[in-house]
């Protein structure tokens, strides 16, 4: 009976994983450039091509993930750190120089916050077996 209750619980709690949407590629380009807008400055043309940029290279990324399913982790890693790069350059095409320092500033704090978010869960995954 537990059993059950467990199952029927968690298909019925609405912060389930599985019940949250997928987002497309133009909600997640339109926040992230949302928050670039704020943090660096952007002005509406800037706006617009970051947007724009951001939507055809989350659609790249997607496709390419698909299409290297059957790679190991660290090919795949490899090609979409490539892509990364690739769109991080075309980013700091757009800006000025002021913008491309703050830009490479925040970069750098979300891989140092990530890295230790990683590290952490590592840790955990290792304790808990």
């Amino acid at each position: 009976m537990i059993c059950f209750a467990s199952v029927s619980y968690s298909q019925n709690n609405p912060g389930n994983s599985s019940d949250k949407k997928k987002k497309s590629p133009e909600e997640i380009a339109q926040k992230k450039a949302d928050r670039l807008k704020n943090e660096l400055s952007l002005n509406e043309d800037q706006y617009n091509k970051i947007y724009n940029l951001m939507v055809s290279k989350m659609k790249e990324g997607r496709e390419l993930w698909e299409k290297n399913k059957g790679l190991d982790k660290t090919e795949k890693r490899k090609i979409m750190k490539e892509h990364r790069e690739q769109f991080s350059k075309q980013i700091e095409s757009i800006l000025n120089k002021d913008q491309i320092e703050k830009f490479n500033n925040l970069k750098a704090e979300r891989k140092q916050k990530w890295g230790k978010k990683n590290k952490n869960k590592d840790q955990n995954q290792k304790q808990n077996k």
